[in-house]
This record gives C-alpha cells, structure tokens and sequence, in this order.
C-alpha cells in the first residue's frame, strides 16, 4: 500500500473516534437529576454464641433513627439456630421481626423466615465467607388487613485480610 492511502485511512479513522468521543461525552438534558439528601443513623447489635461444636445461636437487634436521631425510622430483632456441617459449612434458620415508622408513629409491620448457607474458605492470607440467604418477608399495614409477601435472596461476600495481630474487613458487597 501506498503511504499516502495508509494515511488516509488513519485520518479517517481517527475522524471516526474523534466524532464518536464529541457525541459521548456531550451532555444530554432530557432528563434533569434530583438527588435528595436524608441521614440516617443506626444502633445494632451482633452475637454469635457457640452451643457446642455444631450448634450456634445467632442473634441481632438494631433501631434506626433519621435527621440527626429526631425521627424512628425502623427497627428489627433478629434471631436464627445454625448448624456446623463441617468447620468451614454452615446451615441456619431464623426469624425477624422489623416495625418501620412514618413521622415516628409505627406504620408498618415485617415479619422474615429466612433460611441460610454459610460456606468458608481461605485463600493464602485472605479468609472468604460466602454468605446465601432466602427470606420470605410478609409485611402488615397497621391501618388495613392486607398482608402483603416479598421473597427475596441475597449473597454476602465479606472477606478479611489479617493485618499484624488483628484482622480487618477490606471487602463486603450485598445484593438484593
């Protein structure tokens, strides 16, 4: 190929590149964003206490407040019997039971079986729980009579990297 006919399909390429980068990075206002700003603060507590080698009884509460603790917000008891398959395998089973606030009166009540599998590993340093989790979520509106059910399932993914004596959680993703 001639020199001149390869620099004119670079040109045109880069023409091609440069009009394809102009339309993508121009910005667009067909659709304006409103972004709201709220606070939210959490008080929650975890326990985990070993029955024996197999059985461990899981439990948590937490309250949550809006705007600076002024407004309730929601809060929830949670607990659940878990069963050691192996030392790395877990199965449990639990209930929650959650209330949610509207302008601080209790609106809303949710009640949560869930049912769950931990699995463990650790790969070089770096110790990974896996985390899969079903839950049935029958809510009540406490000013009519319908019961309304959300089924759900989400995985955890925490993992941690231990750091001199103490270990430090450096990943948690959940998706629901």
């Amino acid at each position: 190929m001639s020199r001149i006919l390869i620099l004119k399909r670079i040109f045109k390429r880069l023409l091609i590149a440069v009009v394809l980068i102009s339309f993508l990075s121009h910005k667009t206002s067909a659709q304006n964003k409103t972004v709201t700003h709220e606070n939210q603060q959490w008080l929650q507590y975890y326990n985990e206490t070993k029955l024996n080698n197999h059985w461990t009884l899981l439990a948590d509460a937490s309250y949550r407040w809006k705007d600076g603790f002024n407004e309730s917000s929601q809060f929830i008891v949670r607990s659940a019997l878990g069963y050691a398959i192996k030392q790395n395998l877990r199965v449990s089973a639990g209930f929650a039971y959650s209330g949610f606030y509207s302008q601080d009166a209790l609106n809303r009540m949710e009640y949560r079986p869930h049912q769950e599998l931990v699995f463990i590993n650790n790969l070089n340093n770096i110790k990974f729980n896996h985390r899969l989790r079903v839950e049935e979520r029958f809510f009540n509106l406490l000013d009519n009579s319908n019961n309304t059910l959300i089924f759900a399932s989400g995985i955890v993914l925490p993992s941690t990297l231990p750091y001199s004596n103490y270990q430090k959680p450096i990943l948690k993703a959940y998706f629901y």
